[in-house]
This record gives C-alpha cells, structure tokens and sequence, in this order.
C-alpha cells in the first residue's frame, strides 16, 4: 500500500448503525481501518465496526486498529489490533 496513492475516508452507514472514523483505501482497493476511542482497556465491543467492514470487503481489509488512550498492544482479532494512540508518533 505504500507505493500507491491512498484516499482517506469517514465511514457512516445509513441510520448511523456502523460507522468506522478513518478509512485508508489504496489505489489497489486494499483497506487499513482505524477506530479511535477514549477508553485505556478497548473491548471486542469498539472493534465491532472493523470486524463488519472486514467481513464485507473480504481480502480488500489489510488491517485495522482500535487506537486507545492505553499503553498496552494486544490482538483483538485476526487482522485487528488494539494500539496506543501514542504509536502514531512513534512513542
């Protein structure tokens, strides 16, 4: 995905039943989805969104991330990671 152009995008549903708040879609349509929440200790419940795109798009879904206010880095699911938002500077 790094040699390509990539499109960022807010995904909202209709009736606001998934919404996903930062969408990285390559110009070869595979996906990196990322949830931010405020909450140190993420559930299965803030990933529930990931977990619904990844099984509409299939292989298109490369990976996604629950970024939490936390310090620990944990597996939530299979391609789905829970992150510090402290990784996005590198800390």
């Amino acid at each position: 995905m790094a040699a390509s152009r990539v499109k960022p995008y807010h995904v909202r549903t209709k009736g606001d039943r998934q919404e996903i708040d930062l969408l990285l879609e390559g110009e070869d349509g595979k996906i990196l989805a990322f949830e931010f929440k405020a909450s140190s200790a993420p559930s299965a419940h803030d990933a529930r969104h990931l977990l619904w795109l990844q099984g509409l798009v299939g292989d298109q879904f490369v990976a996604g991330a629950v970024m939490h206010t936390g310090p620990d880095v944990f597996r939530m699911s299979d391609r789905i990671l829970a992150l510090p938002i402290g990784t996005i500077w590198g800390a």
